[in-house]
C-alpha cells in the first residue's frame, strides 16, 4: 500500500503542477490524463481523474479491488483543499507561494495532523521539513 501512496502522490503532484510549474501561467494544459493504472505485485490500481472548467483536477478516485477513495479538490486563492473520502477519510490543505510552488500541506486525517512545509531557492527545491 505504501508503494500506491508514493505513486499516488506523485500523480496528483504531476498532475497540480506538470502542466505548468508557475502560477504566473495561467493557461489551460492543453491534454489531461483521465485514467492511469498501476500494476504492481500487491494488485491493480486504476485512479481515474475529472477536470474543473479551468483545467484543474476536480476528482479524483482510486480504486483497488473493491476499495475506492475519492479525494474532491477545491481551489481558493493560493489554497487547495483536498477532501478524502472511503477507507482513508482526511482533508488536506495545499498553501501554494506566490510561484505557485508548494509552501505547506496540513494533512488531517482522525485526530492526527501533519504539516509539511517546503523551501526553495527560486524555483529549485531546497528542504521538505
Amino acid at each position: 500500500m505504501k508503494k500506491s501512496s508514493v505513486i499516488f502522490g506523485s500523480l496528483v503532484l504531476l498532475m497540480l503542477f506538470g502542466p505548468a510549474c508557475s502560477k504566473k501561467n495561467d493557461s489551460k494544459p492543453s491534454w489531461n490524463i483521465t485514467k492511469a493504472t498501476d500494476v504492481g505485485s500487491g494488485g491493480t490500481t486504476t485512479y481515474s481523474l475529472s477536470y474543473n472548467s479551468d483545467g484543474k483536477i476536480a476528482t479524483l478516485l482510486s480504486t483497488s479491488g473493491s476499495n475506492t477513495t475519492s479525494k474532491v479538490f477545491t481551489y481558493s486563492g493560493n489554497v487547495i483543499l483536498v477532501a478524502t473520502s472511503g477507507s482513508d477519510q482526511s482533508t488536506d490543505s495545499i498553501v501554494l507561494n506566490g510561484d505557485g510552488l508548494i509552501e505547506s500541506v496540513l494533512s488531517r486525517s482522525g485526530s492526527y495532523k501533519t504539516v509539511t512545509n517546503y523551501t526553495y531557492s527560486g524555483t529549485q527545491l531546497q528542504k521538505i521539513v
